[in-house]
């Protein structure tokens, strides 16, 4: 859903999965924090349009439309858990 709503916004593509599976093991995180001491039901991590060319220095022209790209996903994802039903 995320992903989707990602990709339609500036056409580009995004992996879904856990960190361990689409980047390597991390522990430590806010989001593990938020699920172990909070008990949050979800969690989520963004990793943004780079993919290692420029690491966290977007080129300036790159910085809007990752912030609209993220914010859409966002949207989609919180609309997704608020129609969830368990």
């Amino acid at each position: 859903t995320g992903a989707s709503a990602i990709q339609a916004v500036h056409g580009k593509s995004f992996e879904v999965g856990t960190i361990p599976d689409l980047l390597y093991p991390a522990a430590g995180g806010s989001i593990d924090w938020a699920k172990g001491r909070l008990a949050v039901k979800w969690s989520f991590a963004f990793e943004l349009r780079d993919q290692g060319e420029y690491g966290f220095l977007l080129p300036a022209d790159q910085i809007i439309p990752a912030a609209e790209e993220t914010l859409a996903g966002i949207l989609a994802m919180l609309d997704a858990i608020r129609n969830w039903r368990a």
